[in-house]
């Protein structure tokens, strides 16, 4: 278990290696293979012949946060043990929140009380 998931990281490191992942005026993403990479071919294979779902991108390196900081974690620990982990979790969620609001939206509708 797991290891499909190492192989699209395996394949994420050498394609960024080989290319970039450009994003078009209406939010198409498409790989543009660098100069003297066109013979790159990956292909990724699953003893059961499933892979795990990969619709995502994650640039490397990757960007820095921008709510869940260091320095935001230790102004919340410095507030006390209560309620830290709330505190936490929503600097986490503002996080998702600008990273993708359409997905945080979509898995908020989950989580509402009634």
């Amino acid at each position: 278990m797991g290891t499909s998931l190492s192989a699209i990281d395996a394949a994420m490191a050498v394609v960024s290696q080989h290319g970039d992942f450009v994003e078009d005026a209406d939010d198409t993403v498409a790989f543009a293979l660098l100069p003297g990479s066109a013979d790159l071919r990956i292909t990724l294979m699953s003893r059961t012949g499933i892979l795990p779902e990969a619709n995502f991108y994650c640039p490397i390196p990757y960007e820095p946060l921008v709510c869940a900081t260091a320095h935001a974690v230790a102004a919340e620990m410095a507030q006390g043990s209560a309620g830290l982990l709330d505190r936490c979790f929503h600097l986490f969620a503002k996080e998702i929140v600008l990273a993708d609001s359409w997905w945080a939206a979509m898995i908020a509708r989950g989580t509402q009380r009634r």
